[in-house]
């Protein structure tokens, strides 16, 4: 396309110019700076570049920008997400090819950018299977962190019918409560007792057991939130301090933070094993682990090894990649918008350009159009509706009408005022 030297370039903040909404934590493109360029073919079409700086998303905002213009978006995973998008290149896929093609230059479009958001995506899911898998099935919430240390464990052990209770409460013995049992559960009859309302107050300890295993599980976390003003100790706070040096054992880990394990659960020393790690590689990044020996019967204490992430210790070792939007469109002498959709780029090693993006994040930008959009659509030879995603929600952004909308919305003609 031959072009008239005229370019014209200004640049003004996203969030001076669209409808505002709150956005996802780690976006933020209602801050970007956007800079827009006219140019005027010799058939008097204008053609309009937007530029927003800065432009790239990393795999995680793309993920984030995926889920925030889907209107089913669940939070599928990463890896969910480009199993879909893979569907196409398996043999059994065939019928399914078939009905996307009733889709048109929306499917054909979206097919020519698949493989670029594959890759992007990739560098997502490799971070999610370091998180999930290669811990081998082992969960980093055996950590506790110390905000989140409670007596909740110990009013379980105190007021549990099994042969593990006593025995989960003999530390708070050899540091000096005397009689925790009787303790706790005073402290769980003030507290029952508090909303009785006029009602005959709780007294035996089988009507305050039956009384509070009937309650909801909401209201069981307020009495547990509640017990450590009501035990008849020195004080709530070294009552509470007292159970946990007795019921957990506790290390420091690289992000800085105290963590603690029930010492009932663990066969040794937390801070001996955990000093223990080895690094491990998955993808662009590593991560130290340590193995915990975790009691799984604890009468009889057998334990298993679980691997254990080291909170903190996770480092990226190579660039992840890049995806920047290319927003670009003409307008007619009659004043008929249409969006340019090219072949994706890959600027250098992992950085790439898109157009699909950029007509996403014109989406992103414009609540009023994207919140009227259908949660699930239908195929042309098909009973099942397809509920829009974040994998089906390019192809949306795609379809005639929706472009229609999108060219029409605030951000393309204000963008466009940007640059007379």
């Amino acid at each position: 396309m031959e072009t008239l030297p005229n370019m014209r370039e200004h640049m003004q903040p996203v969030r001076s110019f669209v409808e505002s909404f709150e956005e996802p934590p780690n976006l933020k493109l209602l801050d970007s700076l956007l800079t827009v360029e006219a140019t005027t073919t010799e058939g008097e079409d204008v053609i309009y570049t937007a530029h927003l700086h800065p432009s790239g998303l990393d795999p995680a905002q793309f993920h984030e920008l995926l889920r925030a213009v889907a209107p089913a978006g669940l939070g599928t995973s990463a890896k969910a997400i480009n199993e879909d998008w893979e569907l196409p290149n398996r043999h059994s896929a065939t019928r399914l090819l078939e009905l996307h093609s009733h889709l048109g230059t929306a499917w054909e479009v979206f097919m020519a950018s698949r493989r670029t958001f594959m890759r992007v995506m990739a560098d997502n899911t490799n971070l999610e299977d370091w998180r999930y898998k290669i811990v081998r099935g082992a969960s980093q919430n055996i950590l506790i962190p110390e905000h989140k240390v409670d007596v909740s464990k110990l009013v379980t052990a105190a007021l549990a019918d099994t042969v593990e209770g006593p025995h989960l409460l003999e530390p708070l013995v050899e540091v000096g409560i005397n009689d925790p049992r009787h303790l706790i559960l005073e402290g769980v009859k003030v507290a029952l007792n508090q909303d009785r309302n006029g009602r005959e107050q709780l007294r035996g300890e089988r009507s305050i057991l039956r009384q509070f295993r009937l309650l909801s599980t909401s209201s069981k976390e307020k009495v547990l939130a509640e017990l450590p003003n009501y035990v008849s100790n020195d004080s709530g706070t070294s009552f509470l301090e007292m159970a946990r040096f007795a019921l957990f054992d506790s290390f420091k880990a690289e992000d800085g933070n105290r963590y603690y394990v029930p010492k009932s659960d663990i066969e040794g020393s937390l801070v001996e094993q955990a000093s223990q790690t080895e690094v491990v590689r998955e993808g662009k990044y590593e991560a130290k682990v340590f193995k915990l020996r975790h009691i799984f019967l604890r009468l009889s204490r057998w334990y298993t090894q679980k691997l254990i992430m080291m909170p903190g210790s996770i480092e990226q070792t190579e660039p992840t990649s890049t995806i920047r939007p290319h927003i670009r469109w003409s307008k007619s002498p009659r004043g008929e918008r249409e969006f340019i959709l090219e072949e994706p780029v890959e600027k250098s090693n992992g950085q790439y350009e898109d157009s699909v993006l950029g007509v996403l994040v014109v989406a992103y930008f414009t609540p009023e159009v994207r919140q009227k959009w259908p949660n699930a659509m239908s195929v042309k030879g098909s009973r099942i509706k397809q509920p829009i995603q974040e994998a089906q929600v390019p192809v949306l952004a795609l379809m005639p009408g929706v472009q229609r909308s999108l060219l029409n919305s605030r951000f393309i003609t204000e963008a466009e005022k940007l640059a007379a």
